[in-house]
């Protein structure tokens, strides 16, 4: 079930993005 780490890093990282921007 690592693909769905990595989903939930990518989306996390898409947030912190949003954050930032």
């Amino acid at each position: 079930m690592r693909v769905v780490d990595s989903v939930l890093v990518v989306d996390y990282f898409e947030l912190l993005v949003l954050f930032l921007l």
